[in-house]
């Protein structure tokens, strides 16, 4: 009894881990040692994602915090007056047919191989048909950088066992200026769907809108540190195409993935 009481008051992230644990021992009877493993990892780091994503649900409302990574050699010393910052949205369509496990946007200072990420991790579990279909899923990015010429030059979605992403590097410049935030939009995956039968195949794209007016203002209400925000002009879009759209010139794919067309 002493112990049920002491498990119980242990925190959700722990006696959550500790189950999963004990699901992943008995597979090690079944399955190699890397398998197990990986089954223990993957578990883990599920329980983590949902527990973090839905802090910070519970502290920024719909939209939450979508997580970056960036090179040492591009990222910025604490408190630098003169970092540079991308700002936008990344996330899920509400109205695609199939999501991704993780969608991502990459970025490059050119000339070099020093790369940052902006990326979302689709927590299914956190979310109702509902609210799925009013406002998909999505976070806000903030990307400190070191000032320079930088360029969006490719994308990734993952989705079970396959990674999809364009073969070949394209390139939408921008350049990021000392003790600025530039808004480069808010990216939302769609997956569907080409083919019938053995023959069809998955294929996935952001739609790229521009929510400025709106997503400054909370953009800076969640972070005041940032510096006022432009929106930035991406004029060299198209070179980005399919992977990449503008959700206003997409509007016919739009009403595919709503079944408005048959």
């Amino acid at each position: 009894m002493r112990f049920q009481k002491a498990a119980a008051q242990q925190p959700l992230e722990v006696r959550a881990t500790k189950a999963i644990v004990c699901v992943a021992e008995c597979y090690l009877g079944l399955m190699d040692d890397f398998r197990a493993e990986f089954y223990l990892w993957s578990a883990t780091m599920r329980i983590s994602t949902l527990l973090l994503a839905t802090l910070m649900s519970l502290l920024s409302g719909c939209y939450s915090l979508s997580p970056v990574r960036v090179a040492a050699e591009l990222s910025p010393a604490q408190d630098d007056s003169n970092a540079g910052y991308l700002v936008g949205v990344v996330g899920v369509s509400s109205v695609t047919k199939i999501s991704a496990d993780v969608q991502s946007l990459f970025i490059r200072k050119r000339g070099t191989a020093h790369t940052a990420q902006a990326y979302l991790i689709d927590n299914w579990m956190l979310s109702t048909k509902q609210e799925k279909q009013e406002n998909g899923k999505a976070g806000y990015f903030v990307m400190p950088l070191t000032p320079g010429e930088y360029e969006i030059y490719n994308v990734q979605f993952k989705m079970g066992g396959t990674t999809m992403w364009k073969k070949e590097d394209f390139s939408v410049p921008m350049k990021v200026e000392p003790g600025k935030a530039y808004y480069i939009g808010d990216y939302r995956s769609n997956c569907f769907n080409l083919g019938l039968g053995r023959g069809s195949r998955t294929v996935c794209q952001f739609l790229r809108s521009n929510n400025f007016a709106q997503d400054s203002v909370k953009l800076r209400q969640q972070y005041p540190h940032l510096p006022d925000i432009e929106p930035i002009d991406l004029g060299n879009l198209e070179v980005a195409r399919p992977f990449i759209m503008n959700a206003s010139s997409a509007q016919g794919l739009l009403e595919l993935l709503q079944g408005r067309k048959q």
